[in-house]
């Protein structure tokens, strides 16, 4: 059974998901895998449910994305960690940082734009990089006067 800190929400919208693919008993089998790997990534601390979207940790996955089709993802700061949600649109991105939400680009001039775009054009502050090295921090851009949040990359 799939881990209890995923609501039955998100239950419905994985197995709408896979259904909509696949039919009958393959629905069924492939559901039951993308469940317990779920469960497993939560359980490893890799992912986190918030509002029934799935974030993966950053380390886990920014290196794939960077070869997708999408320029930017919602990202959260949770225990420690930079997870990365869903793909958005170049001007939600720009209003999730404004709003003081994280946003996560697959490059360096993606992140930049983006915290200039939340700052109005004005060029922003960084690339910077807390933590001295450690685990858990990344490169990111604030907005000129350090409002809003993070444009990570």
């Amino acid at each position: 059974m799939l881990h209890s800190t995923i609501s039955d929400k998100t239950r419905r919208g994985v197995s709408s998901s896979f259904c909509a693919l696949f039919k009958g008993e393959q629905c069924l089998a492939l559901f039951a895998i993308g469940e317990a790997l779920l469960s497993h990534l939560i359980a490893a601390s890799a992912a986190v449910v918030i509002a029934g979207v799935t974030y993966t940790v950053a380390s886990k996955v920014a290196s794939k994305l960077r070869n997708k089709s999408y320029d930017h993802y919602a990202a959260v700061i949770r225990k420690g960690d930079v997870y990365i949600g869903n793909p958005i649109s170049y001007s939600a991105a720009v209003a999730r940082m404004k709003s003081g939400g994280d946003v996560w680009s697959k490059s360096y001039s993606l992140a930049a734009k983006v915290a200039r775009g939340a700052g109005n054009g004005r060029t922003p502050v960084g690339p910077e990089r807390h933590g001295n090295g450690k685990p858990g921090y990344y490169w990111h851009f604030h907005t000129y006067n350090r409002s809003g949040g993070h444009s990570f990359y």
